[in-house]
Protein backbone atom coordinates (compact mmCIF):
# COMPACT_ATOMS: atom_id res chain seq x y z
CA UNK A 1 0.00 0.00 0.00
CA UNK A 2 1.10 3.07 -0.81
CA UNK A 3 2.08 5.47 2.54
CA UNK A 4 0.26 8.66 2.66
CA UNK A 5 0.57 11.75 5.58
CA UNK A 6 -2.99 11.21 7.23
CA UNK A 7 -3.34 7.77 7.94
CA UNK A 8 -5.99 8.28 10.14
CA UNK A 9 -8.52 5.44 8.06
CA UNK A 10 -9.05 4.49 4.85
CA UNK A 11 -12.72 5.71 3.96
CA UNK A 12 -13.74 7.55 1.20
CA UNK A 13 -13.78 7.07 -2.87
CA UNK A 14 -11.17 8.50 -5.19
CA UNK A 15 -13.49 10.66 -7.81
CA UNK A 16 -11.09 10.60 -10.90
CA UNK A 17 -12.84 13.08 -13.30
CA UNK A 18 -11.46 12.98 -17.03
CA UNK A 19 -8.92 16.06 -17.56
CA UNK A 20 -8.07 15.81 -21.76
CA UNK A 21 -4.67 17.76 -21.56
CA UNK A 22 -3.05 19.58 -24.43
CA UNK A 23 -2.26 18.23 -27.54
CA UNK A 24 0.88 20.02 -28.81
CA UNK A 25 3.68 17.71 -29.52
CA UNK A 26 5.70 18.27 -26.76
CA UNK A 27 7.65 16.13 -24.21
CA UNK A 28 5.86 16.75 -20.76
CA UNK A 29 2.33 17.87 -20.46
CA UNK A 30 1.33 18.64 -16.90
CA UNK A 31 -2.70 17.96 -16.59
CA UNK A 32 -5.42 19.21 -14.10
CA UNK A 33 -6.14 18.00 -10.77
CA UNK A 34 -8.15 14.96 -9.88
CA UNK A 35 -9.63 14.75 -6.75
CA UNK A 36 -9.07 12.09 -3.75
CA UNK A 37 -12.71 12.47 -1.90
CA UNK A 38 -16.36 11.63 -3.17
CA UNK A 39 -18.26 14.60 -1.47
CA UNK A 40 -17.25 18.60 -0.78
CA UNK A 41 -15.08 18.73 -3.64
CA UNK A 42 -14.11 23.27 -4.08
CA UNK A 43 -16.23 24.82 -6.39
CA UNK A 44 -12.87 26.19 -7.81
CA UNK A 45 -10.06 23.92 -7.86
CA UNK A 46 -6.53 25.17 -6.69
CA UNK A 47 -4.70 27.93 -9.07
CA UNK A 48 -1.03 27.33 -10.31
CA UNK A 49 1.09 30.70 -9.37
CA UNK A 50 4.42 29.13 -10.40
CA UNK A 51 5.10 25.59 -11.22
CA UNK A 52 8.22 24.62 -13.08
CA UNK A 53 7.83 21.94 -16.03
CA UNK A 54 10.23 19.36 -16.15
CA UNK A 55 11.98 18.10 -18.60
CA UNK A 56 12.02 15.00 -20.53
CA UNK A 57 14.94 13.05 -19.68
CA UNK A 58 18.09 14.42 -21.79
CA UNK A 59 19.28 10.79 -22.15
CA UNK A 60 16.24 9.42 -23.58
CA UNK A 61 15.00 12.40 -25.81
CA UNK A 62 17.87 11.78 -28.31
CA UNK A 63 16.04 8.56 -29.37
CA UNK A 64 13.70 8.29 -31.91
CA UNK A 65 11.95 5.49 -29.68
CA UNK A 66 12.00 7.06 -26.68
CA UNK A 67 9.87 5.98 -23.78
CA UNK A 68 6.06 7.27 -22.69
CA UNK A 69 5.19 7.35 -18.83
CA UNK A 70 3.73 9.41 -16.52
CA UNK A 71 3.79 10.50 -12.60
CA UNK A 72 1.57 11.16 -10.01
CA UNK A 73 1.74 13.42 -7.99
CA UNK A 74 0.04 13.37 -4.71
CA UNK A 75 -0.89 17.01 -3.07
CA UNK A 76 -2.55 18.35 0.02
CA UNK A 77 -2.70 22.06 0.00
CA UNK A 78 -4.16 23.64 3.23
CA UNK A 79 -6.44 26.65 3.16
CA UNK A 80 -3.50 29.23 3.34
CA UNK A 81 -2.06 27.56 -0.07
CA UNK A 82 0.74 25.89 1.92
CA UNK A 83 1.56 23.21 -0.08
CA UNK A 84 1.62 19.46 1.92
CA UNK A 85 3.27 16.98 -0.22
CA UNK A 86 2.10 13.33 0.56
CA UNK A 87 4.19 11.31 -2.48
CA UNK A 88 5.65 11.19 -6.05
CA UNK A 89 4.43 8.24 -7.39
CA UNK A 90 5.80 7.01 -10.60
CA UNK A 91 6.37 3.11 -11.93
CA UNK A 92 9.30 4.83 -14.45
CA UNK A 93 11.95 6.14 -12.09
CA UNK A 94 13.88 8.23 -14.57
CA UNK A 95 10.36 10.18 -14.91
CA UNK A 96 10.61 10.47 -11.28
CA UNK A 97 14.08 12.00 -10.63
CA UNK A 98 13.01 14.68 -13.58
CA UNK A 99 9.42 15.73 -11.67
CA UNK A 100 11.24 15.55 -8.14
CA UNK A 101 14.44 18.03 -9.96
CA UNK A 102 12.09 21.00 -10.40
CA UNK A 103 11.26 20.60 -6.99
CA UNK A 104 7.71 19.63 -6.21
CA UNK A 105 6.59 22.43 -4.04
CA UNK A 106 4.97 24.21 -6.12
CA UNK A 107 3.12 27.71 -5.53
CA UNK A 108 -0.70 27.47 -5.94
CA UNK A 109 -3.34 29.35 -4.45
CA UNK A 110 -5.92 27.39 -2.06
CA UNK A 111 -9.32 25.86 -3.74
CA UNK A 112 -11.97 27.79 -2.85
CA UNK A 113 -16.14 26.82 -1.69
CA UNK A 114 -18.24 29.39 -1.21
CA UNK A 115 -15.79 31.55 -2.28
CA UNK A 116 -13.72 30.62 0.81
CA UNK A 117 -9.83 28.96 0.77
CA UNK A 118 -10.48 25.32 2.09
CA UNK A 119 -8.16 22.74 2.31
CA UNK A 120 -8.12 19.82 -0.68
CA UNK A 121 -6.05 16.79 -1.25
CA UNK A 122 -5.75 16.17 -4.95
CA UNK A 123 -3.42 14.53 -7.27
CA UNK A 124 -1.77 15.99 -10.56
CA UNK A 125 -0.63 14.05 -13.48
CA UNK A 126 2.49 14.53 -15.41
CA UNK A 127 2.84 12.69 -18.44
CA UNK A 128 5.83 12.40 -21.14
CA UNK A 129 5.82 11.45 -24.13
CA UNK A 130 8.71 11.23 -26.03
CA UNK A 131 9.58 12.13 -29.98
CA UNK A 132 7.84 9.22 -31.94
CA UNK A 133 4.49 10.26 -30.27
CA UNK A 134 4.79 13.77 -31.93
CA UNK A 135 1.84 14.52 -33.68
CA UNK A 136 2.99 16.35 -36.62
CA UNK A 137 4.61 12.95 -37.71
CA UNK A 138 3.29 10.59 -40.34
CA UNK A 139 4.66 7.63 -38.47
CA UNK A 140 3.89 7.99 -35.02
CA UNK A 141 3.55 5.88 -31.79
CA UNK A 142 0.45 6.03 -29.66
CA UNK A 143 0.81 9.10 -27.36
CA UNK A 144 -0.67 9.15 -23.65
CA UNK A 145 -3.37 12.57 -23.64
CA UNK A 146 -4.93 11.93 -19.81
CA UNK A 147 -4.44 8.96 -17.01
CA UNK A 148 -6.00 7.97 -13.75
CA UNK A 149 -4.60 6.14 -11.07
CA UNK A 150 -6.58 2.57 -10.33
CA UNK A 151 -7.96 2.72 -6.81
CA UNK A 152 -8.38 -1.34 -5.25
CA UNK A 153 -9.77 -1.80 -2.35
CA UNK A 154 -7.20 -2.04 0.65
CA UNK A 155 -7.78 -5.73 1.70
CA UNK A 156 -6.87 -6.68 -1.99
CA UNK A 157 -3.40 -4.35 -1.52
CA UNK A 158 -2.54 -6.66 1.65
CA UNK A 159 -2.72 -9.60 -0.35
CA UNK A 160 -1.23 -8.74 -3.15
CA UNK A 161 1.59 -7.78 -0.69
CA UNK A 162 1.64 -3.96 -1.03
CA UNK A 163 2.70 -4.52 -4.53
CA UNK A 164 1.92 -0.80 -5.67
CA UNK A 165 2.70 -0.93 -9.54
CA UNK A 166 1.31 -3.89 -12.49
CA UNK A 167 2.51 -3.73 -16.10
CA UNK A 168 -0.11 -4.47 -19.43
CA UNK A 169 -0.06 -4.29 -22.77
CA UNK A 170 -2.81 -2.18 -24.16
CA UNK A 171 -4.61 -3.33 -27.62
CA UNK A 172 -5.60 0.56 -28.75
CA UNK A 173 -7.90 0.78 -31.98
CA UNK A 174 -7.43 3.53 -35.34
CA UNK A 175 -9.08 5.39 -32.66
CA UNK A 176 -6.88 5.48 -29.65
CA UNK A 177 -9.39 3.69 -27.50
CA UNK A 178 -8.49 0.76 -25.33
CA UNK A 179 -10.16 -2.27 -26.50
CA UNK A 180 -8.52 -4.62 -24.53
CA UNK A 181 -5.69 -4.95 -21.33
CA UNK A 182 -3.45 -7.85 -21.33
CA UNK A 183 -1.84 -7.77 -17.33
CA UNK A 184 1.37 -8.98 -17.01
CA UNK A 185 1.76 -12.84 -16.17
CA UNK A 186 1.39 -13.50 -11.89
CA UNK A 187 -1.06 -10.51 -11.74
CA UNK A 188 -4.43 -11.43 -9.76
CA UNK A 189 -7.19 -11.78 -12.14
CA UNK A 190 -9.32 -9.43 -9.24
CA UNK A 191 -7.52 -6.94 -10.17
CA UNK A 192 -8.13 -6.59 -14.67
CA UNK A 193 -11.89 -5.23 -13.66
CA UNK A 194 -10.12 -2.05 -11.52
CA UNK A 195 -7.98 -1.76 -14.30
CA UNK A 196 -10.66 -1.96 -16.92
CA UNK A 197 -12.74 0.76 -15.42
CA UNK A 198 -9.96 2.93 -14.54
CA UNK A 199 -9.17 2.56 -18.72
CA UNK A 200 -12.59 4.09 -19.89
CA UNK A 201 -11.33 7.98 -18.55
CA UNK A 202 -7.68 7.15 -20.28
CA UNK A 203 -7.63 8.96 -23.47
CA UNK A 204 -4.97 8.41 -26.13
CA UNK A 205 -4.23 10.20 -29.53
CA UNK A 206 -3.95 6.93 -31.63
CA UNK A 207 -0.84 5.50 -34.05
CA UNK A 208 -0.14 6.28 -37.72
CA UNK A 209 1.20 5.11 -40.27
CA UNK A 210 2.04 7.07 -43.32
CA UNK A 211 -0.19 9.81 -41.96
CA UNK A 212 -3.15 7.62 -41.25
CA UNK A 213 -4.62 6.34 -37.53
CA UNK A 214 -4.24 3.11 -37.07
CA UNK A 215 -4.30 0.57 -34.16
CA UNK A 216 -1.45 -0.63 -32.21
CA UNK A 217 0.07 -2.21 -28.96
CA UNK A 218 1.16 -0.11 -26.29
CA UNK A 219 2.80 -1.27 -22.64
CA UNK A 220 2.24 0.86 -19.81
CA UNK A 221 1.98 0.68 -15.85
CA UNK A 222 -0.66 1.32 -13.74
CA UNK A 223 -0.46 2.74 -10.62
CA UNK A 224 -2.50 1.47 -7.42
CA UNK A 225 -3.83 3.53 -4.65
CA UNK A 226 -6.36 2.43 -1.73
CA UNK A 227 -9.17 4.35 -1.09
CA UNK A 228 -8.18 7.87 0.71
CA UNK A 229 -9.02 8.87 4.13
CA UNK A 230 -11.33 11.94 3.58
CA UNK A 231 -9.70 15.41 3.78
CA UNK A 232 -9.20 16.62 7.32
CA UNK A 233 -11.46 19.19 8.96
CA UNK A 234 -8.09 20.55 11.06
CA UNK A 235 -3.90 19.70 10.06
CA UNK A 236 -1.13 20.89 12.31
CA UNK A 237 2.06 20.31 10.69
CA UNK A 238 4.80 18.40 12.41
CA UNK A 239 7.15 21.12 14.81
CA UNK A 240 11.12 20.66 15.37
CA UNK A 241 11.79 20.75 19.00
CA UNK A 242 14.55 23.50 19.21
CA UNK A 243 16.91 21.60 21.29
CA UNK A 244 16.80 18.74 19.08
CA UNK A 245 18.21 20.68 15.67
CA UNK A 246 21.73 20.35 15.12
CA UNK A 247 23.23 21.60 12.59
CA UNK A 248 24.61 19.35 10.04
CA UNK A 249 28.92 19.01 9.81
CA UNK A 250 30.68 20.19 6.88
CA UNK A 251 32.39 16.72 5.38
CA UNK A 252 36.09 16.73 6.51
CA UNK A 253 37.27 15.66 3.46
CA UNK A 254 35.34 18.82 1.28
CA UNK A 255 36.90 21.34 3.80
CA UNK A 256 39.66 22.32 1.56
CA UNK A 257 37.87 23.16 -1.25
CA UNK A 258 34.91 24.97 0.60
CA UNK A 259 32.30 24.50 -1.80
CA UNK A 260 29.23 25.41 -0.13
CA UNK A 261 26.61 21.87 -1.04
CA UNK A 262 22.69 21.77 -0.78
CA UNK A 263 20.62 18.44 -0.25
CA UNK A 264 17.05 17.70 0.08
CA UNK A 265 16.25 15.18 2.32
CA UNK A 266 12.59 13.33 2.10
CA UNK A 267 11.68 11.76 5.54
CA UNK A 268 8.91 10.48 7.22
CA UNK A 269 7.57 11.99 10.79
CA UNK A 270 6.16 9.35 12.80
CA UNK A 271 3.82 9.29 15.28
CA UNK A 272 6.31 9.45 18.09
CA UNK A 273 8.04 12.65 16.24
CA UNK A 274 11.24 10.30 15.35
CA UNK A 275 12.54 10.93 11.73
CA UNK A 276 12.22 7.81 10.06
CA UNK A 277 13.39 6.27 6.58
CA UNK A 278 15.64 9.63 5.43
CA UNK A 279 16.87 9.30 1.85
CA UNK A 280 17.84 11.76 -0.35
CA UNK A 281 15.56 13.83 -2.72
CA UNK A 282 17.82 16.03 -4.47
CA UNK A 283 21.53 17.01 -4.12
CA UNK A 284 24.27 19.49 -6.21
CA UNK A 285 27.10 16.86 -4.54
CA UNK A 286 26.78 13.45 -3.35
CA UNK A 287 30.04 14.49 -0.73
CA UNK A 288 27.13 16.09 1.36
CA UNK A 289 24.51 13.28 1.25
CA UNK A 290 25.70 11.49 4.07
CA UNK A 291 25.77 13.76 6.61
CA UNK A 292 22.98 15.36 5.75
CA UNK A 293 20.97 12.24 6.42
CA UNK A 294 23.21 11.68 9.50
CA UNK A 295 22.17 15.49 10.87
CA UNK A 296 18.14 14.92 10.54
CA UNK A 297 18.25 11.49 11.78
CA UNK A 298 18.90 13.26 15.11
CA UNK A 299 16.13 15.45 14.51
CA UNK A 300 12.67 15.17 17.32
CA UNK A 301 9.54 16.66 16.36
CA UNK A 302 6.22 17.28 17.68
CA UNK A 303 4.09 15.63 15.56
CA UNK A 304 1.85 16.21 13.18
CA UNK A 305 -1.57 16.05 13.85
CA UNK A 306 -5.31 15.93 12.01
CA UNK A 307 -8.51 16.83 13.53
CA UNK A 308 -6.13 16.68 17.18
CA UNK A 309 -4.86 13.14 16.37
CA UNK A 310 -1.52 12.31 16.17
CA UNK A 311 -0.42 10.91 12.20
CA UNK A 312 3.35 9.89 10.34
CA UNK A 313 3.68 13.01 8.42
CA UNK A 314 5.83 12.95 5.25
CA UNK A 315 8.63 16.17 4.80
CA UNK A 316 11.18 17.40 2.66
CA UNK A 317 13.75 20.00 4.00
CA UNK A 318 16.88 21.69 2.77
CA UNK A 319 19.97 20.86 4.42
CA UNK A 320 22.84 23.58 3.27
CA UNK A 321 26.23 23.67 3.80
CA UNK A 322 28.35 26.60 4.02
CA UNK A 323 32.40 26.97 4.43
CA UNK A 324 34.23 29.72 5.72
CA UNK A 325 36.37 30.35 2.39
CA UNK A 326 38.66 32.64 4.22
CA UNK A 327 40.30 29.50 5.71
CA UNK A 328 40.14 27.15 2.70
CA UNK A 329 41.84 26.49 -0.26
CA UNK A 330 40.91 24.04 -3.40
CA UNK A 331 40.71 20.85 -3.17
CA UNK A 332 42.71 20.03 -6.58
CA UNK A 333 45.73 21.46 -7.93
CA UNK A 334 43.92 23.69 -10.40
CA UNK A 335 46.01 24.87 -13.56
CA UNK A 336 43.94 26.62 -16.11
CA UNK A 337 45.86 26.91 -19.30
CA UNK A 338 43.12 29.59 -20.80
CA UNK A 339 44.44 31.73 -18.98
CA UNK A 340 48.30 30.74 -18.02
CA UNK A 341 49.33 30.31 -21.79
CA UNK A 342 47.33 32.52 -24.11
CA UNK A 343 49.71 32.22 -26.58
CA UNK A 344 49.91 28.81 -27.02
CA UNK A 345 46.18 28.42 -26.94
CA UNK A 346 43.50 28.16 -29.74
CA UNK A 347 41.75 31.49 -29.82
CA UNK A 348 38.13 29.88 -28.86
CA UNK A 349 39.88 28.06 -25.70
CA UNK A 350 41.14 31.79 -24.51
CA UNK A 351 39.30 33.22 -21.78
CA UNK A 352 38.53 36.24 -19.42
CA UNK A 353 37.33 34.59 -16.28
CA UNK A 354 37.98 30.93 -15.23
CA UNK A 355 35.33 28.21 -14.61
CA UNK A 356 34.55 27.64 -11.28
CA UNK A 357 34.34 24.43 -9.47
CA UNK A 358 30.35 24.46 -8.06
CA UNK A 359 30.38 20.44 -7.46
CA UNK A 360 33.02 17.99 -7.24
CA UNK A 361 33.55 14.22 -4.98
CA UNK A 362 36.89 12.97 -4.58
CA UNK A 363 38.03 10.41 -6.00
CA UNK A 364 38.54 6.87 -4.93
CA UNK A 365 41.62 5.64 -4.10
CA UNK A 366 42.40 1.89 -6.05
CA UNK A 367 42.00 -0.78 -3.86
CA UNK A 368 45.36 -2.56 -4.92
CA UNK A 369 47.72 0.27 -4.45
CA UNK A 370 45.87 1.26 -0.67
CA UNK A 371 46.30 -2.35 0.10
CA UNK A 372 49.54 -2.81 -0.80
CA UNK A 373 50.92 1.17 0.68
CA UNK A 374 51.70 2.72 -2.69
CA UNK A 375 51.74 6.40 -3.29
CA UNK A 376 51.68 8.56 -6.68
CA UNK A 377 50.04 10.95 -8.20
CA UNK A 378 48.24 11.69 -11.18
CA UNK A 379 46.98 14.52 -13.60
CA UNK A 380 43.79 15.07 -15.65
CA UNK A 381 42.72 17.69 -18.71
CA UNK A 382 39.42 18.66 -18.60
CA UNK A 383 37.21 19.97 -21.34
CA UNK A 384 34.45 22.16 -20.22
CA UNK A 385 31.35 22.73 -22.43
CA UNK A 386 29.50 26.29 -22.16
CA UNK A 387 26.73 24.97 -19.71
CA UNK A 388 29.44 23.88 -16.93
CA UNK A 389 29.61 20.20 -17.99
CA UNK A 390 32.71 17.99 -18.16
CA UNK A 391 32.39 16.99 -21.82
CA UNK A 392 36.09 15.32 -22.14
CA UNK A 393 39.07 14.42 -19.65
CA UNK A 394 42.43 13.13 -20.51
CA UNK A 395 44.67 11.56 -18.44
CA UNK A 396 48.35 13.22 -18.77
CA UNK A 397 49.74 11.88 -15.69
CA UNK A 398 49.49 8.95 -13.70
CA UNK A 399 52.63 7.42 -11.56
CA UNK A 400 50.21 3.95 -11.71
CA UNK A 401 47.36 3.53 -14.29
CA UNK A 402 45.06 3.21 -11.34
CA UNK A 403 45.67 6.48 -10.25
CA UNK A 404 44.72 8.09 -13.36
CA UNK A 405 41.50 6.29 -14.34
CA UNK A 406 40.28 7.07 -10.37
CA UNK A 407 41.17 10.26 -10.83
CA UNK A 408 38.98 10.79 -14.36
CA UNK A 409 36.09 8.82 -12.98
CA UNK A 410 35.47 11.27 -10.44
CA UNK A 411 36.35 14.38 -12.94
CA UNK A 412 33.72 13.57 -15.11
CA UNK A 413 31.05 13.73 -12.15
CA UNK A 414 32.54 17.32 -11.62
CA UNK A 415 29.89 20.41 -12.21
CA UNK A 416 31.41 23.87 -13.13
CA UNK A 417 30.24 27.56 -13.54
CA UNK A 418 31.07 28.14 -16.94
CA UNK A 419 34.15 30.28 -18.52
CA UNK A 420 32.96 33.42 -19.89
CA UNK A 421 34.66 36.20 -22.26
CA UNK A 422 33.02 39.35 -23.45
CA UNK A 423 30.29 38.29 -20.75
CA UNK A 424 28.96 35.37 -22.81
CA UNK A 425 29.81 31.25 -21.75
CA UNK A 426 32.65 29.76 -23.30
CA UNK A 427 34.41 26.55 -23.76
CA UNK A 428 37.31 26.53 -21.26
CA UNK A 429 40.01 23.14 -20.69
CA UNK A 430 41.70 22.91 -17.00
CA UNK A 431 44.09 20.64 -15.61
CA UNK A 432 43.61 19.06 -12.44
CA UNK A 433 46.41 17.01 -10.28
CA UNK A 434 45.93 15.10 -7.35
CA UNK A 435 47.79 13.05 -4.70
CA UNK A 436 47.33 9.51 -3.43
CA UNK A 437 48.78 8.76 -0.12
CA UNK A 438 47.85 6.47 2.18
CA UNK A 439 48.65 8.62 5.09
CA UNK A 440 45.54 9.24 6.95
CA UNK A 441 46.14 13.11 6.99
CA UNK A 442 45.15 12.59 2.90
CA UNK A 443 41.80 13.99 2.51
CA UNK A 444 40.52 11.18 0.01
CA UNK A 445 41.25 8.51 2.54
CA UNK A 446 39.65 8.51 6.02
CA UNK A 447 40.39 6.99 9.51
CA UNK A 448 37.63 4.70 8.71
CA UNK A 449 38.99 3.14 5.71
CA UNK A 450 42.22 2.70 7.19
CA UNK A 451 40.90 1.05 10.03
CA UNK A 452 38.83 -1.17 8.00
CA UNK A 453 41.56 -2.36 5.94
CA UNK A 454 43.49 -3.12 8.82
CA UNK A 455 40.43 -5.87 9.88
CA UNK A 456 40.38 -6.73 6.56
CA UNK A 457 44.08 -7.71 6.60
CA UNK A 458 43.80 -8.79 10.03
CA UNK A 459 40.86 -10.28 11.03
CA UNK A 460 39.10 -11.12 7.92
CA UNK A 461 36.68 -13.30 9.86
CA UNK A 462 34.65 -10.72 11.41
CA UNK A 463 33.20 -9.24 8.41
CA UNK A 464 30.09 -11.61 7.28
CA UNK A 465 28.17 -12.02 4.35
CA UNK A 466 25.11 -10.56 3.21
CA UNK A 467 23.36 -14.01 3.82
CA UNK A 468 23.84 -13.88 7.56
CA UNK A 469 22.05 -9.86 8.15
CA UNK A 470 19.08 -9.72 9.74
CA UNK A 471 17.58 -7.98 6.59
CA UNK A 472 18.33 -7.24 3.26
CA UNK A 473 20.60 -3.61 3.00
CA UNK A 474 18.28 -0.80 2.79
CA UNK A 475 19.82 1.86 0.39
CA UNK A 476 19.26 5.30 1.91
CA UNK A 477 20.83 7.52 -0.48
CA UNK A 478 22.28 5.99 -3.92
CA UNK A 479 23.86 7.26 -6.96
CA UNK A 480 23.71 6.38 -10.30
CA UNK A 481 27.38 6.02 -12.07
CA UNK A 482 28.32 8.28 -14.95
CA UNK A 483 28.60 6.55 -18.34
CA UNK A 484 32.34 7.11 -19.03
CA UNK A 485 32.75 10.32 -21.81
CA UNK A 486 35.78 7.73 -23.09
CA UNK A 487 33.42 5.19 -24.31
CA UNK A 488 30.46 7.06 -25.55
CA UNK A 489 30.10 6.90 -29.64
CA UNK A 490 32.03 3.68 -28.89
CA UNK A 491 29.94 1.10 -26.98
CA UNK A 492 26.28 1.51 -25.90
CA UNK A 493 26.18 -0.77 -23.19
CA UNK A 494 28.43 -2.21 -19.76
CA UNK A 495 28.20 -3.94 -16.96
CA UNK A 496 30.86 -3.59 -13.64
CA UNK A 497 30.42 -5.64 -10.06
CA UNK A 498 31.82 -4.20 -7.58
CA UNK A 499 33.09 -5.59 -4.17
CA UNK A 500 32.25 -3.47 -1.23
CA UNK A 501 32.60 -3.36 2.39
CA UNK A 502 29.52 -1.69 4.47
CA UNK A 503 30.21 -0.83 8.10
CA UNK A 504 28.01 -0.55 10.77
CA UNK A 505 26.85 2.88 10.27
CA UNK A 506 25.51 1.65 6.78
CA UNK A 507 28.82 3.35 5.02
CA UNK A 508 30.90 1.67 1.77
CA UNK A 509 34.24 1.38 2.48
CA UNK A 510 37.34 0.12 0.09
CA UNK A 511 35.20 -0.64 -3.23
CA UNK A 512 37.22 -2.63 -5.54
CA UNK A 513 36.32 -4.12 -8.80
CA UNK A 514 35.18 -7.84 -8.98
CA UNK A 515 34.85 -7.49 -12.70
CA UNK A 516 33.77 -4.84 -15.51
CA UNK A 517 33.56 -5.32 -19.03
CA UNK A 518 35.72 -2.40 -19.60
CA UNK A 519 38.05 -0.58 -16.70
CA UNK A 520 36.15 2.60 -16.98
CA UNK A 521 33.15 1.22 -16.62
CA UNK A 522 34.44 -0.63 -13.29
CA UNK A 523 36.09 2.55 -12.09
CA UNK A 524 32.38 4.73 -12.91
CA UNK A 525 31.19 1.89 -10.86
CA UNK A 526 33.39 1.91 -7.91
CA UNK A 527 33.06 6.40 -7.76
CA UNK A 528 29.19 5.72 -8.07
CA UNK A 529 29.03 2.81 -4.97
CA UNK A 530 31.14 4.79 -2.73
CA UNK A 531 28.62 7.68 -2.57
CA UNK A 532 26.13 5.42 -1.65
CA UNK A 533 24.65 5.43 2.03
CA UNK A 534 22.74 2.57 3.79
CA UNK A 535 20.41 1.57 6.93
CA UNK A 536 22.98 0.20 8.86
CA UNK A 537 23.56 -3.34 8.89
CA UNK A 538 23.01 -6.00 11.83
CA UNK A 539 23.45 -9.24 12.10
CA UNK A 540 21.79 -11.06 15.18
CA UNK A 541 20.43 -7.81 16.38
CA UNK A 542 24.07 -6.28 16.61
CA UNK A 543 25.76 -3.97 13.77
CA UNK A 544 27.99 -5.66 11.64
CA UNK A 545 30.36 -5.49 9.04
CA UNK A 546 29.30 -6.94 5.52
CA UNK A 547 30.96 -7.64 2.20
CA UNK A 548 28.78 -7.73 -0.64
CA UNK A 549 28.90 -7.45 -4.64
CA UNK A 550 27.06 -4.26 -6.45
CA UNK A 551 26.45 -5.04 -9.61
CA UNK A 552 26.01 -1.79 -11.87
CA UNK A 553 24.50 -2.00 -15.64
CA UNK A 554 25.30 1.00 -18.30
CA UNK A 555 23.01 1.95 -20.88
CA UNK A 556 23.22 4.70 -23.37
CA UNK A 557 19.71 3.11 -25.76
CA UNK A 558 16.70 3.38 -23.69
CA UNK A 559 14.42 0.32 -23.32
CA UNK A 560 11.12 0.52 -24.01
CA UNK A 561 10.55 -1.70 -21.27
CA UNK A 562 13.48 -2.60 -19.66
CA UNK A 563 16.47 -1.13 -17.47
CA UNK A 564 16.01 3.16 -16.21
CA UNK A 565 18.57 5.09 -17.53
CA UNK A 566 18.62 7.42 -15.01
CA UNK A 567 20.05 11.31 -15.22
CA UNK A 568 23.57 9.66 -16.19
CA UNK A 569 22.66 6.71 -18.50
CA UNK A 570 23.35 4.25 -15.47
CA UNK A 571 21.64 1.91 -13.37
CA UNK A 572 23.01 0.10 -10.24
CA UNK A 573 20.89 -2.93 -9.32
CA UNK A 574 22.31 -2.66 -5.51
CA UNK A 575 20.14 -2.31 -2.37
CA UNK A 576 17.51 -4.54 -4.42
CA UNK A 577 20.12 -8.01 -5.68
CA UNK A 578 22.86 -7.54 -2.85
CA UNK A 579 25.40 -10.85 -3.66
CA UNK A 580 27.64 -12.43 -1.38
CA UNK A 581 31.61 -11.50 -1.98
CA UNK A 582 33.72 -14.12 -2.10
Amino acid sequence: MKTHSFCCGLVGVLIAPVFLLPTAAQDVTIGEPGWFQADGIPDHPPQTVRQERPEYPRDLRGHDAGETGYVIAVRFLDAKGQSRELEVDSAYPWFKAAVEATGTDWQMVPARRGGQPVQSWFWTPIIFNPKSAGLDRPDATPRLLAVTPVIVPSAMMKKMQNKTTVWGTLNLDAAGVPQKVILEPGTSDRILPYVEATLKQWRFAAARKDGQPVAAEFRVAFLLYSPMPPVPTKWNPPRIIPRSQKLPIYPRAMATSGIEGRVLIAFVVDKEGRVKDPVVDHSNNPAFDQPAIECVLEWRFEAATVDGEPVNTRMRVPISFEFDRGRGQEAYTVDSPGRKAKERMPEELVYDVNPKIRGIVNPVFPYAPLRDDKKGRAAVFLAIDPTGNVVQTKVVEATLPEFGLALAAAAETFLFDPALKNGNRVRAVLKIEQEFSSSAENRIITDDDLALLWIEKKKPESIIGAGKLDAPLKPLSRRSPVFPLALRGKVDRGEARIEVLIDEKGHPRLPRIAAASDPAFGYAAVQAAAQWLFEPPKSGGKPAVVRVIMPFVFEIKPSATGTPVGESAAQSEAGQNQETAR
